[in-house]
């Protein structure tokens, strides 16, 4: 959702006339511009819905699947995030004149290949693609190689 809402912010800035972002780094998503593969929210129950989301993104730990009170809490919220999602409709629009740079994790089921090079048509510069091992939450593992990632593409001063 995050690798989402910063495209659309970027875009909105773009229209506005304000400045883009320098460059964009967008993860665990697939081009805006395709089909979503939504999880279906207001047809699942609570223990579907933890069941389905723990199996497609593998980030639930079992301690706080247990912990009643804790999912009480979060799951509202949880839930909201892939109403959101699943409304989300992509309207056509320039390509942002920002660096755009996709990082994600083989084994993530959301994205693949075709779907991250689908990322060009918005971006008018050419994007940047890095492969990490794991799955859609890769980021603990390969923390510093997403670090490099990030250093060795916006260069010493920060700026790409």
């Amino acid at each position: 959702m995050g690798a989402l809402l910063a495209f659309e912010l970027a875009r909105e800035l773009a229209a506005a006339g304000a400045p883009e972002p320098l460059h964009l780094f967008l993860s665990g998503r697939q081009a805006p511009q395709l089909p979503a593969r939504n999880l279906p929210v207001d047809s699942l129950d609570d223990e579907a819905f933890l069941d389905a989301v723990g199996r497609r993104y593998n980030a639930l730990p079992a301690e706080l699947l247990a912990n009643r009170e804790i999912l009480a809490l979060i799951l509202p919220s949880l839930r909201a995030d892939f109403k959101l999602m699943a409304g989300y409709v992509h309207r056509a629009g320039a390509p942002l004149g920002c660096g755009l740079t996709l990082l994600n994790g083989v084994d993530d089921p959301w994205v693949d290949g075709k779907s991250v090079d689908a990322w060009q048509l918005q971006a008018r510069l050419q994007i940047g693609r890095h492969w990490f091992p794991g799955g859609h939450f890769y980021m603990p593992q390969a923390a510093a190689a997403v670090g490099d990632v990030l250093r060795r593409t916006l260069g010493p001063d920060g700026r790409s």
